[in-house]
């Protein structure tokens, strides 16, 4: 299907809708552009009503910005393999609530039950995260101290105190080694600026004291961690 055309509808005749084959719900072609990017499926609506596994929703709705394997498709996009499995699904209800804002996953997640919600972490959970090269060598030094011992001078305290020593994070606390630093950077951008509140006051406090060159070390040093 050319979703151009429907790109050409919105823009001239107001948002097309368009049927997801994997879910039970109509999205707006803005919105599918957004999770999609260049695809879109079209099946019956007595198709769409069939029951499928966790692994074809997974398939089928994460894998184009997430990838198929966990490993997502660009730095806007969180790699998913080996993340904590109930971090994964916290997450999905708080994008489904409007807790995470994101109109993207709120639409998506909208459409899974809470037992696929926890059945989707536990499937990316079980998968082995990719190893990565660090992004930038430079910044190597100076994040692994900020990570592992924070900046008493700022009031930041170590990452590593919470999110683990090698960065594996916890039942309630993401992964974060293997991320890439953009998606990482914009994350601790979110939290200083009170974009992603959802989450504890801590994050706002420590974000918010980090300089711009402390984010780009922690998170570049954080992306080559296994």
């Amino acid at each position: 299907m050319d979703l151009s055309l429907f790109a050409l509808q919105a823009r001239t005749t107001g948002p097309a809708r368009v049927f997801y084959p994997m879910r039970k719900a109509l999205i707006t072609a803005q919105t599918a552009l957004v999770i999609f990017g260049l695809t879109a499926f079209w099946v019956p609506a007595a198709q769409a009503s069939t029951p499928i596994s966790i692994e074809q929703t997974a398939q089928l709705v994460c894998a184009n910005c997430h990838g198929s394997e966990g490993e997502s498709a660009g730095p806007d996009y969180a790699h998913l393999a080996g993340q904590n499995a109930a971090y994964i699904t916290t997450q999905l209800r708080d994008f489904m609530s409007g807790r995470r804002n994101n109109r993207a996953m709120r639409e998506m997640a909208a459409e899974l039950s809470e037992a696929e919600l926890v059945a989707l972490g536990r499937y990316y959970a079980s998968m082995k995260p990719v190893p990565h090269q660090v992004a930038d060598p430079t910044l190597v030094h100076t994040g692994r101290a900020l990570f592992e011992a924070g900046k008493a001078q700022s009031g930041v305290p170590a990452c590593a105190a919470c999110h683990g020593a090698q960065g594996q994070g916890s039942s309630n606390l993401p992964r974060l080694a293997g991320q890439h630093p953009q998606y990482l950077k914009r994350q601790l951008e979110n939290f200083g600026q009170r974009e992603r509140t959802q989450e504890n006051a801590a994050m706002h406090d420590i974000a918010s004291r980090l300089s711009e060159p402390d984010k780009r070390a922690i998170t570049s040093y954080l992306s080559g961690l296994k």
